[in-house]
């Protein structure tokens, strides 16, 4: 469902990467109000967007840990309020469109609660053994996320591979 009285056409007004460690305070508020977890979220290279309405509310969230050429997708969070009209799956669009515009080559994620929601945007299950190193080593999933979250990745093909 569109916000009929978006300017942009989009179910948000605008998104707003975050640029300085500063500006995280945001971000974690509203990561901490959605129960997910906040206190190891650094920039250090990774990608971290915002979404606001059209007052100038924040919506909206999502992360991408930057590992190599993969990526772990982290902070996906709406506003209860504004759960069901799709906004979640224009978030993830997002942050796939920043994934690829960073040449990644696959995304992982944890998940306890959104399985299908991320099977029906193109994830698909991953043992947590196959996962690069490098992911398995963030604290997304060597602390933070307990041992029963799905493991999900969505891979981006080059032509010819």
């Amino acid at each position: 469902m569109i916000a009929a009285n978006s300017p942009t056409g989009r179910p948000y007004s605008h998104s707003r990467q975050i640029q300085k460690p500063e500006e995280l305070g945001e971000l974690k508020m509203f990561l901490e109000l959605n129960k997910l977890p906040f206190k190891d979220i650094s920039l250090n290279g990774n990608i971290f967007l915002l979404f606001y309405d059209d007052e100038g509310n924040v919506i909206g969230s999502a992360g991408l840990e930057i590992y190599g050429e993969a990526g772990l997708m982290r902070s996906i969070a709406v506003r209860s309020e504004d759960r069901g009209k799709k906004l979640g799956a224009r978030i993830v669009d997002e942050i796939l469109l920043c994934a690829r515009d960073n040449n990644l080559r696959s995304v992982f994620l944890l998940t306890e609660t959104a399985y299908k929601f991320f099977l029906n945007k193109g994830f698909q299950d991953f043992s947590r053994n196959d996962v690069p190193e490098a992911v398995k080593n963030s604290s997304e999933f060597s602390l933070v996320c307990p041992a029963s979250a799905k493991c999900m990745a969505f891979r981006f093909y080059r032509y010819g591979e």
